[in-house]
């Protein structure tokens, strides 16, 4: 006998095991349960895939590669051009950047809403064309039947009541053997039908006059195509909108990571034509804006220097006059020989200190024109670069001389540079923004602050050059000085003489110079810089959409997917226990058996081998429990005393359930806490080796716990698609009940998942 259970307990296994974290078997059975859902689901997904494949737009990128050109890419008189205005004496060069543009600075600009509101209307993007085939939509670019417009001035109010309110018209066109019938929408409301017998034909709305025309660029061949009848849908949205949209589809990046002069432009578009044309466009666009951003630049600078000129030119007739009117008085007619030895002497000082005094002058120009509230908003010009001019240079003389020459041309960076670029970029940007918005605007005050805000460290900077200048023009007028007081015995009308002649030439330089300069800029004015261009023809470089084969493959699996979602969804909410799984899951106890409603004689064998094997030495006495009336305990319970006696235990029934006897049931409580019972219980205790003891349903009643007293062991009824969850959890947790076991009743092989499980 003890063999037979030592054979039944080693074909069980007892131990535990961690459950999986994905419970393939589980899967299994829920695809072998609900194929027919699983087959249909599929079905479903991959029909609404292909409806989707079918309805979905079909755009393409369009990409070419655009080389960032810098001051170094120009042509050869333009270089030339940029290299003698940089070799001037006097630094006026443009104060805006002529060198390669981050690359930063160059996506900004090309995929700013701004610049590509120029391409939409340049190329009438505002229109869309499209037509209907089988249900698809198709988009149309210069080769529609019809062009559509807008009166400019309702176009340009489109975009600004772009803040408060979005306009739009949307036509379909017909064309019958009668003529052409207009279904017109704006902004939503429905207009009445318009019909033409020929093109153009205009019509009115709230919003806007419509222009309908004939497409002049059809060849022959396209225009045959639209002989007969033909339907076409056209939307007119603002200007700003439709930039807006496409500059969304855009993208502007290097091709590789290190690469700091090329980017890729590329857009996803309906209509490759239109994608090609735009990427064009666009890049003339950018070149455009560049160049009037120069020349507005370099005619404020033209400004400046015409008006210095003017001044410099009334100077110098007065230096004249006084030099006239000094010789005639003092009756000279050849000072340079009277002098010949003085001026032999300090000529080398003399010179650089000429140099030095047009530097300066130049300087006092720029901080006069800057002081002057009046040029605030203008672009300031740049300031003197310091060093000796190619005259001083070139001059030869003493070692001392020389010296202080030499340091003279080594003197600092032209003055303010950095402030009054900056300076000049913000005014640049405002005079941008002031071509469509007010002054009032918030951005433009903005600005306005930045630039009152700068004015200061400008003319700090200014200052601060000044005194450099000073700082190193005193050493070249001591050495002056020296050759002057070694000669100072020489007539004081020599003094007075060179005092008017080095005024006379001081303003003399000033005014070759600006003359240098005011023909430089009409040099730069009738040049015209690239900053970008293409190198290579835009082309069609991809498809924006996921392949047709992977849209299906994803629908078979999301057919596949929804189903086991729905399953375990509901296998989540589910409260009641179903399989030894779920009762795994449920409560660590030991699980006896699993107990079917037929021919269940192994389980009951499997029930009293488990049991055997979880008791201690001398527990004898175990009681029966269950959550609800009709879990099958008594049942069990006797099926479990006939099953010990087979195997030559002596065992005994004992119905501890007074909830079933009328009379006892209102006493049951008081019965059983009776010290005879507990006699009794002993008694039958010492005349057994086993005692079952059956009790009432817990739900109801507590008259458990007062058996508990008696008992060594529990085991705990689960009926299978009843007994909650909750109450199993219970059990566990719940101390009063001695050596809890569990056991899975009533499992109904008549059901197709038991079936699957237990096959």
């Amino acid at each position: 006998m003890n063999k037979m259970i030592e054979n039944e307990m080693n074909s069980m296994e007892f131990q535990e095991e961690e459950a999986p974290l994905f419970d393939f078997k589980q899967l299994w059975m829920l695809f072998v349960l609900n194929w027919r859902w699983f087959i249909a689901s599929v079905v479903a997904c991959v029909m609404i895939a292909f409806v989707y494949l079918w309805f979905r737009p079909n755009p393409v990128i369009v990409s070419s590669n655009m080389q960032i050109l810098g001051e170094s890419k120009q042509g050869g008189g333009a270089a030339a051009a940029a290299k003698a205005l940089n070799a001037l004496p006097v630094s006026l060069g443009s104060t805006v950047s002529t060198g390669s543009e981050g690359i930063e600075t160059v996506k900004r600009m090309l995929t700013s809403t701004t610049l590509i509101k120029d391409v939409v209307k340049d190329l009438g993007l505002y229109a869309e064309y499209s037509v209907e085939s089988w249900g698809r939509h198709y988009v149309l670019y210069k080769t529609q039947p019809i062009v559509v417009t807008l009166d400019p001035a309702h176009l340009k109010w489109f975009d600004e009541e772009m803040l408060t309110a979005y306009h739009h018209i949307d036509l379909t066109i017909h064309k019958k053997d009668d003529g052409y019938h207009v279904d017109a929408i704006a902004d939503g409301v429905g207009l009445p039908e318009q019909t033409f017998k020929v093109l153009p034909a205009t019509f009115k709305t709230d919003i806007g006059t419509v222009t309908i025309e004939a497409n002049p660029q059809l060849n022959a061949q396209q225009a045959a195509a639209y002989a007969g009848d033909f339907k076409i849908n056209v939307s007119v949205v603002p200007p700003k909108a439709m930039a807006a949209k496409l500059a969304g589809a855009m993208a502007v990046e290097p091709p590789f990571k290190n690469v700091s002069d090329v980017v890729v432009i590329s857009i996803l578009e309906d209509n490759y034509l239109r994608g090609i044309e735009f990427i064009n466009d666009l890049v003339d666009r950018y070149n455009k804006r560049i160049n009037e951003q120069k020349d507005e630049e370099v005619r404020r600078n033209e400004e400046f220097v015409n008006s210095r000129l003017a001044k410099i030119d009334m100077e110098l007739g007065s230096s004249d006059a006084d030099w006239q009117h000094y010789k005639e008085d003092k009756k000279i007619l050849s000072p340079e020989s009277e002098a010949e030895m003085v001026m032999t002497k300090k000529e080398t000082a003399e010179m650089t200190l000429l140099d030095m005094d047009v530097q300066l002058a130049l300087h006092d120009y720029q901080v006069e024109y800057i002081n002057d509230p009046a040029n605030l908003f203008k672009i300031y010009p740049g300031g003197p670069a310091s060093g000796s001019s190619s005259k001083g240079s070139s001059s030869s003389g003493s070692s001392s001389s020389g010296s202080s020459s030499s340091g003279s041309s080594s003197s600092g960076s032209s003055s303010g540079g950095s402030s009054i670029s900056r300076h000049n970029s913000l005014v640049l940007e405002r005079d941008d923004l002031l071509k469509s918005m007010s002054e009032q605007a918030p951005r433009i005050q903005r600005l306005n602050e930045k630039i009152r805000e700068l004015q200061p460290t400008i003319l700090l900077e200014l200052n601060r050059s000044r005194q450099q200048m000073l700082i190193q023009r005193r050493p070249v007028e001591r050495e002056f000085n020296k050759a002057v007081n070694r000669f100072s015995q020489a007539p004081k009308m020599e003094r007075e003489m060179t005092d008017i002649e080095r005024k006379r030439e001081i303003k003399q330089g000033v005014y070759i110079s600006m003359l240098q300069k005011r023909e430089e800029i009409a040099a730069d004015l009738a040049r015209s810089m690239k900053k970008g261009q293409l190198i290579d023809d835009p082309m069609i470089s991809g498809t924006g959409l996921t392949k047709p084969e992977f849209v299906l493959l994803g629908g078979a699996l999301l057919g596949l997917l929804l189903p086991i979602g729905v399953l375990f969804l509901f296998q989540m909410l589910k409260t009641k226990i179903d399989t030894k799984n779920e009762l795994e899951e449920a409560s660590k106890l030991p699980i006896l058996s699993e107990v079917f409603l037929t021919n269940n004689d192994d389980a009951i064998r499997t029930l009293r081998t488990n049991l055997l094997y979880n008791l201690k030495d001398g527990q004898k006495v175990i009681m029966m429990a269950s959550h609800s009336k009709g879990d099958g305990k008594t049942y069990l319970a006797q099926r479990l005393v006939d099953s010990l006696t087979q195997i030559g235990k002596k065992a005994q029934y004992l119905n501890l359930n007074l909830r079933e006897d009328k009379s006892k049931a209102a006493q049951a409580a008081d019965l059983l806490a009776d010290a005879d019972v507990a006699k009794q219980i002993e008694s039958l205790k010492a005349a057994n080796d086993y005692l079952i003891l059956d009790t009432p349903e817990m739900a109801k009643y507590a008259d458990v716990y007062q058996v508990a007293q008696f008992a060594d062991a529990t085991i705990f009824v689960v009926k299978a698609e009843s007994t909650d969850k909750s109450a199993v959890k219970d059990i566990a947790k719940d101390a009063r009940i001695p050596n809890p076991m569990l056991v899975l009743n009533a499992i109904d092989m008549t059901k197709k998942k038991y079936q699957y499980l237990y096959k």
